[in-house]
């Protein structure tokens, strides 16, 4: 059986218009052709004072062998505008019109329909542009360019652009965007939270950024960004997401450092570099470790110092203090580098005291890049012992930022001796560019703008930030803070930090949003970095029941795969990793392969045994087919199988995952795509679904169905039907859910609702009343 294994975190539903599968449309008036296929989609937005000019071009193309006459339909989002639309038809420019929301209305339900795809329904309630061209030829292209303006939402500080996606089933899925972004006000960070972005600050008041991905299974029904105006030398800005104002809130910051701060101020650094050269280093590691231990001494300003360990059965020092990047030194270094050669163990305990021996000077900064490739042999073996010595020894506040070279490193050290120290670590697998690796994070770390960075808040309620303890601040880069309020209103955000010797504080008066149903992924990611601290601290101190229900707790909520939730299952009853990384942390029963356990925990059965076509009966037989997986993915392991790490779990390529995928959940900066027809748990209308026996079930169907003994009332509606077209009229808030498919139950008012090929075809008043509506 094919096993498919693939790397996603489920997205919270923050959707905004049509779904991937179906936005722009090119719709031959024959009823026998469905949509042509978009080929290219490219789009160029400029953005000067919160005014977007959007240019969009579009290439779609004809397969059939005769000449057509379609419609384009383009849904626009809310308050953009249609300013010139480019198409030249026999020599003539064509024309199109733009219907308001309500006659839009019926041409959408008229698509839905004849398509028979419930994804176009969250095109509802948008203008449309729509034009009529003719012909499109036979086995050709049609090339039209949009051009659309929109004046952009401001809150406070930030300013965000959202734009929804293309493309038709068979369509391009590649986004091609640039953006250019000016402003009068400096611009302090430009950020995603959907898709990773290539950013250039050309000045403070001028940015460029471009879509740095291409496609893959997390296409995304909408490109978002911000960015962030400010005239401080910190720039801080918030953004709140509080969809209920009886229950607490989620909000960001965004924490990046102006130009001229990162250009006048930035803290001398006292570096030691400690490169481990046991015999397991030898061969291209040793090679690559020492050049780009070369290009980190060559980078150096000269208001730095420098030291180097070199470690294997004992440590040994380039030199007896920290001297200046001259030429001189520098080529002293290059020379000492030169001659070190692989040998012996590899003592990390006293390579780590060697590094701490020398204090940096007032006012300067002592980081330590610490490269090893293997468990510590000699020496203090022990971790637990290693990490207590670190911690006395370390009087001064350095940072330890450790890279873990392949997969015989002990993980779980690597990231304490970090954590301890304020710092980071990072892996390197057999498939990465050391050199590379090495010499980017010494880029990253050399240029430190703000250290030691605190967060005060005059508002009570302000709980569970993350990242915790705050990380420096770095020139070019920006810091994204996670956290919960329960307190609404003005509130003064005082941040304090260092540079250099002198101490800093900046305040900044920000609103806490007594009600916000936008910005839905600030709360997914800080329930994905939250898993990240609740994990990492069970692997620290072991497992408790507390931890372990919390963390199931919420990674149901927020779709995050867990050693607790680590399976789905497709249809045809395919296992399917939501994250290997994570997956593969969960220990397997003695004489199981880990494809076997996760067969096992997937299918309810034991691994090997024949398994029958599974027969759902409906929904009833799909829902309780649902409810019995969810208690099998709940179910504590038998003895001897719970997750609390030992000694012997810290190290393997399993442990070197986990400490990746641990490490990309605390720092979650972007949500992962929803619409990948591979997901059998899915996000949409703030609600979890889960697939079975064809149906999408919302999470709260399956609780109301188990805590109320079978008993809640449940109402059927005809799929595409009027009443269910005047029931989305009705509760637009369910566009996203219904966007799912023509099989889908949800929780309304305390009452099962079942969307499916059967059911009531008008919204009565009878009906309406059972709706509580």
């Amino acid at each position: 059986m094919r096993r498919i294994l693939t790397g996603v975190l489920i997205a919270a539903a923050m959707l905004m218009g049509a779904s991937v599968q179906a936005r722009i449309i090119l719709l031959p008036r024959a009823p026998e052709f469905g949509p042509l296929r978009l080929d290219e989609s490219k789009m160029r937005v400029e953005i000067k004072e919160q005014a977007a000019q959007i240019a969009v071009d579009l290439k779609f193309y004809n397969p059939h062998p005769r000449d057509l006459e379609c419609e384009f339909m383009f849904p626009l989002p809310p308050g953009a505008q249609v300013t010139d639309f480019e198409m030249m038809m026999n020599g003539k420019k064509m024309a199109g019109e733009v219907l308001e929301k309500d006659k839009a209305r019926q041409i959408y339900t008229d698509i839905v329909r004849r398509m028979r795809d419930p994804g176009l329904i969250e095109m509802m309630d948008h203008e449309l542009f729509k034009a009529s061209i003719y012909p499109v030829p036979a086995r050709g292209h049609a090339e039209i360019t949009l051009h659309i303006s929109q004046l952009l939402k401001r809150d406070n500080s930030i300013v965000g652009f959202r734009w929804p996606l293309d493309a038709p089933k068979n369509g391009a899925k590649d986004l091609d965007l640039s953006l250019d972004i000016r402003s009068s006000t400096p611009i302090r960070a430009v950020y995603s939270p959907t898709h990773e972005l290539d950013t250039e600050r050309k000045s403070d008041t001028h940015w460029t950024a471009s879509v740095s991905e291409k496609s893959s299974g997390e296409e995304r029904s909408y490109f978002e960004c911000f960015y962030t105006l400010s005239k401080d030398d910190v720039g801080v800005s918030l953004l709140t997401h509080r969809p209920y104002d009886d229950q607490p809130g989620s909000f960001m910051l965004l924490i990046s450092p102006s130009e001229e701060l990162a250009g006048e101020e930035l803290q001398p650094v006292d570096f030691t570099f400690v490169l481990d050269r046991s015999g397991s280093m030898r061969g291209e590691k040793i090679k690559q470790a020492k050049e780009a231990l070369k290009q980190c001494v060559a980078g150096m300003r000269d208001v730095d110092r420098f030291n180097i360990v070199a470690f294997s059965t004992e440590a040994e020092a380039f030199h007896e203090d920290f001297v200046e990047p001259t030429d001189n030194w520098r080529k002293r270094a290059d020379d000492w580098i030169d001659k070190l050669r692989p040998s012996g163990g590899t003592n990390i305990d006293e390579a780590l005291a060697l590094a701490i021996k020398h204090e940096a000077d007032k006012g300067r900064l002592h980081m330590v890049l610490f490269i090893t490739d293997g468990l510590p042999t000699i020496g203090v073996t022990n971790a637990d012992q290693i990490l207590k010595g670190l911690k006395e020894r370390n009087t001064s506040n350095l940072r330890v930022f450790v890279c873990g070279v392949g997969y015989d490193v002990n993980a779980r050290l690597c990231d304490e001796i970090a954590n301890a120290t304020r710092a980071a670590s990072a892996f390197i697998t057999n498939d990465d560019d050391l050199e590379a690796r090495i010499g980017g994070l010494f880029q990253k770390i050399s240029a430190p703008v703000l250290t030691g960075l605190e967060l005060q808040f005059n508002k009570g309620g302000v709980s569970e930030l993350y990242p915790k303890p705050l990380p420096d601040l770095f020139s070019g880069d920006q810091l994204t803070v996670f956290g919960r309020y329960s307190d609404a209103g003005s509130a003064a955000i005082t941040l304090t930090g260092k540079t250099g010797s002198k101490d800093r504080k900046f305040v900044y008066e920000e609103t806490f949003k007594q009600q916000e149903d936008e910005n839905e992924f600030v709360e997914t990611l800080w329930g994905s970095r939250k898993i990240g601290y609740l994990l990492e601290n069970i692997r620290a101190n072991g497992e408790s029941d507390e931890l372990r229900e919390e963390v199931i707790a919420l990674a149901k909520k927020y779709g995050v795969v867990t050693p607790y939730t680590s399976y789905l299952v497709t249809e045809d009853s395919e296992p399917v990793f939501m994250d290997r990384r994570i997956a593969e942390a969960r220990p397997n029963a003695p004489g199981q392969s880990g494809d076997e356990i996760v067969i096992r925990h997937a299918l309810g059965r034991s691994a090997g045994a024949d398994a029958p076509t599974q027969s759902m009966g409906g929904f009833d037989g799909a829902a309780d087919h649902a409810w019995s997986m969810r208690q099998e993915a709940e179910a504590p392991l038998s003895a001897g199988e719970g997750f609390a790490y030992r000694e012997r779990d810290a190290s393997g390529e399993a442990a070197v995952n986990y400490s990746m995928a641990l490490s990309d959940l605390k720092a979650s900066e972007k949500i992962k795509g929803n619409k990948s027809e591979r997901l059998i748990v899915k996000t949409a209308s703030s609600r979890t679904f889960h697939l079975s026996g064809g149906f999408w079930i919302d999470e709260k169907v399956l609780e109301l169905r188990k805590g109320e003994g079978d008993k809640a009332e449940e109402i059927k509606i005809h799929a595409l039907s009027d009443a269910y077209f005047e029931l989305l009229k009705l509760r637009p808030e369910l566009k996203e859910a219904l966007a799912l498919g023509e099989r889908v139950a949800f929780e309304l008012n305390g009452r099962i609702v079942i969307i499916s090929d059967e059911g009531e075809d008008e919204l009565t008043s009878a009906l309406r009343k059972k709706l509580a509506m």
